[in-house]
């Protein structure tokens, strides 16, 4: 029971959009040197500038730059404070996850806009502060408004004003059985970084992109090596890394001791049938008829199974809340998976019961008597 629970939670884990498209997209780390690009706008600009290179490369359909990943781990966090309500202290704010993209960002992604727009060229170092919020936050900081044209603060002082200018739906940032985090995007033009994932889309294969991004990097600084080349699908499957192998490795024991049951009652019948052969043989010599001996012997393989399979529902009915936290969009006590693998013993029982139940009714009752 427990491990068809965690088979069908890695299933549905497995189906879970992530709310962006990674079908087609590869990622790079590059990171920049301080004493070369030591201010924002030179770092944004470098990046900026790769991400053109990229667009320009026939190979690619869409590039962008980004603080972190989708899935990626290690996402950053900020405190912020909604304009007009109190300033707590820093430690005592709200905090996001803290993401700086590029312009393209979301289109590359296929993130989709509920409200506003995306960041543009125009949103640069001396242009009024903007950001874009998920659907998660905009819901919770402003139920039944628009979140569009509100305001949020950053800073020690909560000096630095950004206005939202969009609102993009949900990504399961931090995990497919996570929750979906509070996040709040910022353009690169206004927050340049240093360290940058190098973003780009293509239709074919995107393990071939590696030299395509060492090659746009190298081109603005061919000093600037790339790290940690992988494929968005890639990312996508390692975030479900655990739960595969819990879920495999509950299945492999899972189906070892199905057979160990099958083995062992089989055993048992076929045990019995051979201490019962003298009393099969009379009754078969006072008339009883081979598909009567298959049902007696059938019938009683049958209720020692009836017997172990309400023992074990009500063992696994008691055990299946130890594994809750691993399950995902699972009941414990699930009726689907409870029918469906006592229907998986029953079949298999009888099964096992079936090939002693023949063997008794082959029983020839004058060899039997004889025997005795």
């Amino acid at each position: 029971m427990g491990s068809a629970l965690l088979l069908l939670s890695f299933i549905r884990l497995q189906r879970t959009p992530p709310g962006f498209d990674p079908r087609g997209v590869a990622s790079a780390f590059v990171g920049i040197p301080l004493e070369r690009y030591k201010t924002r706008p030179e770092q944004a600009a470098f990046f900026e500038q790769v991400a053109e290179r990229l667009r320009a490369s026939p190979q690619v359909t869409a590039a962008s730059v980004s603080l972190g990943l989708p899935l990626g781990g290690g996402n950053a966090q900020a405190p912020y404070t909604v304009a007009g309500q109190p300033i707590l202290p820093l430690s005592q704010r709200p905090l996001a996850n803290f993401q700086v993209v590029e312009a393209d960002y979301f289109h590359l992604l296929h993130i989709p806009l509920r409200a506003g727009r995306s960041f543009t060229t125009r949103d640069r170092t001396g242009a009024p502060g903007v950001c874009i919020i998920n659907e998660t936050l905009a819901k919770r900081l402003f139920p039944g408004q628009n979140a569009v044209g509100k305001v949020l603060l950053r800073g020690r002082d909560a000096e630095l004003k950004h206005e939202i200018v969009g609102v993009i739906t949900d990504v399961k940032s931090n995990g497919l059985n996570a929750p979906v985090p509070d996040e709040v995007y910022y353009p690169i033009g206004q927050i340049g970084q240093p360290g940058m994932a190098v973003i780009a889309r293509t239709e074919g294969d995107p393990a071939a992109l590696q030299p395509v991004i060492r090659a746009a990097v190298a081109a603005v600084d061919s000093s600037q090596p790339i790290s940690f080349f992988q494929t968005m699908e890639t990312v996508l499957a390692q975030s479900l890394g655990v739960q595969r192998i819990v879920a495999s490795l509950t299945a492999v024991f899972a189906g070892l001791a199905l057979v160990l049951a099958a083995i062992g009652l089989y055993s048992v019948l076929a045990y019995n049938i051979t201490q019962r052969t003298v009393e099969i043989g009379i009754r078969m010599a006072l008339g009883a008829q081979r598909r009567q001996v298959v049902f007696m012997v059938l019938g009683g393989g049958m209720r020692l199974v009836a017997l172990g399979l309400a023992l074990g529902l009500l063992a696994a009915a008691g055990t299946a809340r130890l594994i809750q936290s691993l399950l995902f969009a699972v009941q414990p006590l699930d009726p689907l998976v409870y029918g469906g693998v006592s229907l998986v013993f029953v079949g298999t029982a009888a099964l096992a019961c079936l090939i002693p139940s023949l063997r008794a009714s082959r029983v020839d009752p004058l060899v039997a008597l004889r025997s005795e």
